[in-house]
């Protein structure tokens, strides 16, 4: 047994399911792109489909564009925003109240 990809495993998972049945009984050839994205990575697989034939044409990915990557930009997106108003960054900490 072979260790796939996320994506890769998806698409198997798919075309096994029932909602992949239309699938299974078209004759066609069909590529089918299929992405994940991930807390930390961005990943594609080409996938070649016909008659229960699959092949991986190619796969690859982008570790630095997850979803914690979108989260920091929109994080810093809505900072400049709140900054161009003329109020504190919110990505600093509050200063601690006196005397606690």
């Amino acid at each position: 047994m072979a260790l796939r990809k996320e994506p890769e495993a998806t698409v198997l998972c798919y075309l096994l399911s029932r909602e992949g049945e239309w699938l299974r009984d078209d004759p066609a050839e069909h590529h089918i792109l299929v992405y994940d994205l991930g807390g930390g990575t961005f990943d594609l697989a080409l996938v070649r489909y016909c008659r229960n034939k699959v092949r991986i044409v190619d796969t690859n990915g982008d570790d630095r564009l997850g979803g914690i990557d979108w989260d920091r930009c929109l994080v810093d997106w809505f900072a400049e925003r709140v900054i161009a108003q003329g109020q504190p960054d919110p990505r600093l900490k509050p200063p601690s109240p006196s005397g606690a």
